[in-house]
């Protein structure tokens, strides 16, 4: 699973490249003042503190202490599947915009839009409990799937 996610968001990526090179007969020769870049705002150390920034504004009805644990989980499952967090947040936008209640067409459901059967299934590899597919309506729950 984690190879799909991770094949599914390269060529996603490589699809939003529009850059091609130049040759070199075709670069100017003489040489372009090029002003360098502007420096990165500072960003907190604490990737955690970055998803949770992130959480806040997704307007997702989830209580502050809702929303730090599930930070905290973000970054700990990420961390343990050897996954960057931020990519984590990423599948979260697009698959749920967030929204932990969250309900597709096709029956997948909550933050990362897992279908009940494959909920099921890597609940018992995990040893998650599984209490039917209103499991992966718990944020905490869906993140760890």
């Amino acid at each position: 699973m984690r190879r799909r996610l991770v094949t599914l968001l390269v060529c996603g990526g490589l699809s939003a490249l529009s850059c091609e090179m130049i040759p070199q007969a075709n670069r100017p020769s003489s040489p372009v003042a090029v002003a360098p870049p502007a420096p990165a705002p500072p960003t907190p150390e604490d990737p955690r503190l970055q998803i949770l920034e992130q959480l806040r504004g997704r307007h997702t009805a989830l209580a502050d202490h809702e929303l730090s644990e599930l930070a905290d989980t973000i970054v700990e499952e990420s961390q343990r599947h050897g996954l960057d967090p931020a990519l984590v947040m990423a599948v979260i936008r697009v698959e749920s915009a967030g929204h932990h209640l969250a309900l597709s067409p096709v029956g997948a459901m909550g933050l990362m839009q897992i279908l009940p059967s494959t909920g099921e299934e890597l609940a018992a590899e995990f040893g998650v409990t599984w209490r039917g597919p209103d499991t992966l309506f718990d944020p905490i729950v869906n993140v760890k799937l």
